[in-house]
């Protein structure tokens, strides 16, 4: 028998805006019914961070359901699609805050492969 243990479109949803108690739930349903499962507690989680109560909940459906979109007539980059380059945790920190925390200024690594996998080699030790 298989077992969902993970789901999630967007990334760091799950780690970032369900409560501990919540993120094996969260993992358990399906994106159908996001929406009237998490409208609510996401919106009262982004009015903590600056937005108004209708900002909020327009901010929330922006990750509701949580299922990766993607239009195929624009690049992928986060959040149509999602590049290996893509800063999403930048990202997730300035859509909590409603832009008060800015991105860190990291920068994706620059010996990425033309071809699969993509990834340059690891990094050696220090």
């Amino acid at each position: 028998k298989l077992e969902q243990m993970d789901r999630g479109g967007n990334p760091t949803i799950n780690p970032f805006v369900n409560p501990d108690g919540e993120k094996n739930r969260y993992n358990s349903r399906q994106p159908a019914d996001d929406v009237a499962n998490y409208l609510g507690p996401w919106s009262q989680l982004l009015e903590q961070g600056g937005y108004s109560p209708e900002e909020a909940r327009k901010t929330a459906l922006q990750c509701l359901p949580d299922i990766l979109q993607y239009d195929r007539s624009r690049p992928a980059s986060y959040p149509n699609g999602r590049a290996l380059v893509d800063d999403v945790f930048s990202y997730r920190f300035a859509w909590l805050s409603n832009g008060k925390v800015p991105p860190t200024g990291l920068q994706p690594h620059d010996d990425m492969l033309p071809h699969f996998p993509y990834l340059g080699p690891p990094n050696p030790l220090s």
